[in-house]
């Protein structure tokens, strides 16, 4: 092998493994590597699936102390968390102005919806033309 030449790893477990060199790299550095301008956000939405295995409390972590109140944070513009309770799905979004989060839950759930009728009906249809607007946005297009 050459000096300073790499040594490639065989299949997806040597092309993971080779990434780990980098797993500490700085914001700056992703940005420089994905051609995002410095200024600009590297990532401007969050989207967060979790599965709390049915249980919609957790688990006291300590006898005799109760959470008063809770509310996530985050520094992206929007995020979206989908909250899996075992019996059913919850979304969530949060979002900064001129977002609108009700909005986006909205589109989030018609496209969920009409892509689980086509699922049920034809499995075989192109994910292209499942529809993501509901009736109301559709209208306001046509205007």
């Amino acid at each position: 092998m050459r000096p300073g030449s790499r040594r490639r790893s065989p299949g997806c477990g040597g092309q993971l493994a080779e990434l780990l060199a980098h797993e500490h790299a700085s914001l700056a550095v992703a940005q420089r590597a994905g051609g995002v301008p410095g200024d600009a956000p590297l990532f401007t939405s969050l989207f967060n699936y979790r599965h709390n295995g049915g249980d919609d409390q957790a688990p006291d972590a300590f006898d005799g102390i109760e959470v008063a109140y809770s509310q996530e944070h985050t520094n992206y513009p929007l995020l979206v968390s989908v909250n899996d309770d075992g019996d059913r799905l919850r979304v969530v979004v949060g979002a900064v102005a001129p977002i609108d989060p009700a909005l986006v839950a909205e589109l989030l759930c018609t496209t969920v919806g009409n892509l689980v009728n086509v699922l049920e009906t034809d499995a075989g249809t192109p994910l292209a033309v499942v529809g993501v607007l509901g009736e109301r946005e559709r209208r306001v297009l046509e205007e």
